[in-house]
């Protein structure tokens, strides 16, 4: 019997999640069942599960937050790293309050985070306006 080209393709398909079963079960994300095509064809069931509540916690400090009005972000081949600041005015000399060091997929998914809070503050409150940028160099002292 010539099986068709297309299910050849299937086939290996099957193959291959069977192969990785394993792997999404120890996963817990995904649960597949397949049957043969002898049994009157193809079935993929994928079940999600319910992500699994993190329960976040702060101490009093963390909690009290810290302003900052200046924010340098430099990057590698696998990290960001955003350094929060606070310039006192009038002065030469500003502290970095808090720096974070984040990977590029996360560094996305917080621009994403902020461009869509952003567009709900503006939709509520108007546009934000943006003053201009502080003139002169800004550098690190050690």
């Amino acid at each position: 019997m010539d099986i068709p080209y297309f299910l050849v393709g299937v086939y290996h398909y099957i193959a291959h999640l069977l192969f990785f079963q394993s792997t999404f079960k120890q996963a817990g994300a995904w649960r597949k069942q397949i049957t043969s095509p002898r049994q009157g064809g193809i079935k993929v069931e994928e079940e999600k599960k319910e992500p699994q509540e993190i329960k976040i916690e702060i101490d009093d400090v963390t909690a009290q937050g810290v302003y900052i009005n200046l924010a340098m972000i430099g990057h590698s081949d696998n990290e960001f790293v955003l350094d929060f600041i606070f310039v006192q005015p009038q002065t030469q000399k500003a502290k970095v309050r808090a720096r974070v060091i984040t990977s590029p997929g996360h560094a996305k998914r917080l621009l994403s985070a902020l461009g869509e809070n952003i567009a709900k503050y503006e939709q509520k409150h108007g546009e934000i306006k943006i003053s201009r940028a502080p003139e002169g160099k800004v550098g690190f002292l050690h």
